[in-house]
């Protein structure tokens, strides 16, 4: 929302909400640093969508298979993922100028 006042509520909301999520699902993580949400899929595919903007940020393909877990570095700048179909565990950079 363009108001301040309604905008602040639902961000914290929202923030709570992923909190939660990311708890329950070890394929998904949340920065709030960044703003950014990392998905493991069960095609092997990490999917790293930016919240601020809503938008797919970047899709890191490597696994052949479903990814069991994904984490981001204390600074946002890398995460990692792991599949058990494969027995890997990759480190991708998620900076913000590439990857």
């Amino acid at each position: 929302p363009p108001h301040t006042r309604a905008r602040i509520p639902m961000a914290q909301a929202s923030t709570m909400a992923l909190r939660e999520l990311v708890k329950r699902y070890s394929m998904a993580a949340f920065h709030q640093t960044t703003q950014r949400l990392a998905v493991g899929t069960t095609t092997g595919v990490v999917i790293i969508y930016d919240l601020r903007t809503a938008t797919k940020w970047r899709i890191l393909q490597g696994h052949d298979g479903p990814v069991a877990a994904v984490a981001f570095a204390a600074g946002g700048d890398l995460v990692a993922s792991f599949s058990t179909a494969d027995s890997t565990l990759r480190w991708w950079q998620a900076g913000s100028s590439s990857l």
